[in-house]
């Protein structure tokens, strides 16, 4: 019970300093990571409670892991206008900030028998988000080159988990997600047209910034299974069901206070919010093949269910608020994805006992329609190469892994004219045409030990 409560607070300790995982890489775990995410056929170290919680059922002694990585992405933003005898007119030439996501995974695992398996985990399962430079998105904000355009979703599970040996070649296994979740959002809040007795009748007022900050809870379940019918061959299966996380938090729009005096002294500029988003299922399917002792063989796909996120819709507990802003559809925001498709392969090669070499290839669809891309939930087609090495002394073992994922530039050129300054709370609610690129390096490494 001291090791078990002594591995829980070193896990919580360790988790409280990280980010989250970013977008559509597969870093939770360095093994796995530098496999490319082809995993759920495998699971044999101590990421299994997020690939394949069956995998656990094999583990004979106890252990625990740590794994951290850090993503650094870098994004751009092409919007042009295709003009005839002229060409292509560059309306907007953006690039994203430079950042650094960071992302953990820790778990305890305890064997109870010849058969019964019990751990728990922490881990950061997920994070979509952009942060643009101000100056380069001026145009989509009347000029206004300080407004910052972020969004960022976090999220940190806490995973009980249970796996099962049914027999020697089949393994089942279960875990409860308590997950929580952050939500951040800052953007241009648009203008406000105040009427006038006199011409020009309209006074346009710049509400500047928008904020909102959130967080809530929500729960979740993963189950998996896998079969090794024998040495050389596995397959296994997991199923990851939604979470609907309930966000609370406030609102700030910069400009109320200016607006609150000419139009309502009772508006003011921060409100209360409410936002339910559900974080999709998804399932996913993997086999591992061992053509001989040194090598191993791995293949994953998977599919998500992106389309429930349609629209993003926030509660202000303000009436006046909420009035203002539901006219104006700003208290929605479209997403609109699809359900989208994961492939992933691996390798990994045995140089001696102690030394193994890893290596790995994957792509995902972007859950994001072409025509459909939002610049803060933009959505990529992402294509991924990993390697990675290992290395065993005793009863511990260090993984070292490395992510590069980068994306093609899809020419997108507007037809006719564009319309600036968007007309109020357009920019909130419709999608951004033009070419979007990303490159990402994620650098990641693991320790795991046996007792």
């Amino acid at each position: 019970m001291k090791k078990i409560f002594s591995c829980f607070l070193l896990m919580m300790a360790y988790q409280h300093t990280t980010l989250a995982d970013g977008f559509y890489l597969n870093n939770l775990g360095s093994k796995a990571s530098a496999m490319g995410g082809a995993f759920v056929g495998l699971a044999d170290d101590f990421s299994a409670l997020y690939w394949n919680p069956a995998g656990i059922a094999r583990f004979e002694r106890q252990s625990f892991g740590f794994y951290g990585g850090d993503l650094v992405p870098r994004g751009a933003y092409r919007r042009d206008l295709y003009a005839p005898g002229i060409g292509n007119i560059v309306l907007i030439d953006a690039e994203t900030r430079s950042k650094h996501y960071f992302s953990g995974l820790a778990a305890y695992y305890h064997p109870l028998g010849d058969r019964w398996v019990a751990g728990i985990g922490v881990y950061t399962p997920c994070h979509f988000g952009m942060s643009w430079r101000g100056v380069d998105l001026a145009p989509l904000a009347d000029d206004n080159p300080s407004i910052n355009w972020m969004s960022k979703i976090e999220m940190t599970t806490i995973s009980p988990v249970v796996a099962y040996k049914m027999s020697r070649s089949i393994l089942i296994g279960a875990s409860i997600n308590i997950n929580h979740s952050q939500f951040d959002l800052e953007r241009y809040a648009g203008t406000f047209n105040f009427p006038l007795p006199d011409p020009p009748y309209l006074l346009p007022i710049d509400l500047g910034q928008y904020s909102e900050s959130m967080s809530g809870w929500g729960y979740g379940a993963t189950f998996g299974i896998m079969i090794w019918p024998n040495d050389i061959f596995s397959m296994g299966a997991t199923l990851r069901t939604a979470s609907t996380i309930k966000y609370r938090g406030e609102a700030r729009i910069a400009g109320f206070p200016e607006l609150g005096t000419a139009f309502s002294r009772d508006l003011k500029n921060v409100s209360l919010t409410e936002k339910k988003m559900a974080w999709p299922l998804g399932l996913a399917l993997g086999v591992a093949f061992r053509p001989n002792q040194n090598l191993t063989l791995t293949a994953d796909l998977q599919w998500t269910r992106w389309s429930i996120w349609d629209i993003m819709k926030t509660k202000y507990q303000d009436p006046l608020w909420q009035s203002y802003m539901s006219e104006r559809g700003n208290d929605t925001t479209a997403i609109s994805w699809d359900d989208t498709l994961q492939a992933r392969f691996g390798a990994e090669y045995h140089l001696s006992e102690a030394i193994v070499m890893r290596g790995g290839f994957s792509f995902a669809f972007s859950p994001a329609p072409e025509k459909k891309r939002h610049i803060l939930f933009p959505g990529y087609d992402f294509h991924v190469i990993t390697i990675g090495v290992g290395y065993h002394f005793k009863e511990v073992q260090i993984d070292f892994g490395l992510e590069y994922a980068s994306v093609g530039k899809s020419e997108n050129a507007l037809q006719g004219l564009p319309v600036y300054p968007p007309a109020p709370g357009s920019i909130w609610e419709s999608w951004n045409p033009g070419a979007y690129g990303m490159k990402m390096v994620a650098p990641n490494v693991s320790l795991s030990y046996r007792f």
